[in-house]
Parts: C-alpha cells; structure tokens; sequence
C-alpha cells in the first residue's frame, strides 16, 4: 500500500513539475503538449489518491475483521488475508458449514 501512495504522489509531481516546465513555452507546440500531459498527470493522480482513500479505510477495517474472526471462530487469518482474499475466506466457510437433511418427501403417504 505504501508503494503505491509513493507512486501516486510521484505522479502528482511529475505533472507539477510538467505544468511548471510548460509555463515558459506555453505558446510552442511542446510546451502544449507539456502542458497538455501535466494536467493529465494530476487528474489521474487526484482520482487515484481519492480512490487509495477508500481502500485504505477497508485496509484498515479488514484489521480488526481479522481480529474478531479469529477471536469467535479460532482461526489464523492475517489483515492481508482477510482484504485480499475475503469471498474466498466465505466460500470455504459456507463448504465447511455443517448440514442437516431431513427427507422432505411429505407427499408420500406411510
């Protein structure tokens, strides 16, 4: 998670640094396209930061979801396991559920 908030910021100061750059040849073609490419840089890494906020918030949560797991069903789950890997985790749960069948043929008459 880390490694991706430092990409994120890069990118918002390589389109910082692009913009700026572009301010002294904003009137020839490569200070456009400088430009151009800098205000791209910082709308992808502003929709990027706000979309890392919402991740961060269920990487966090998934913490204390590990926690508590753990604590009522006596498993081993880390905080990775249960972000990454959660409808897995509810998948093998529900195999293992116990199950109890009860002949269901009522229309048969004894």
């Amino acid at each position: 998670m880390i490694i991706l908030l430092c990409g994120l910021v890069a990118l918002a100061a390589i389109g910082a640094l692009m913009i700026h750059a572009s301010d002294d040849r904003m009137y020839t073609l490569l200070g456009m396209v400088t430009g151009t490419f800098g205000f791209i840089c910082m709308f992808a890494a502003a929709a990027g930061l706000i979309a890392y906020c919402a991740l961060v918030f269920d990487y966090m949560s998934s913490e204390h979801k590990a926690r508590i797991m753990n604590r009522e069903y006596g498993t081993h789950y880390t905080q990775e396991e249960v972000f990454y890997a959660s409808s897995v985790i509810d998948t093998v749960r529900e195999l293992d559920r116990k199950r109890f069948e009860v002949n269901g043929d009522i229309l048969k008459a004894k």
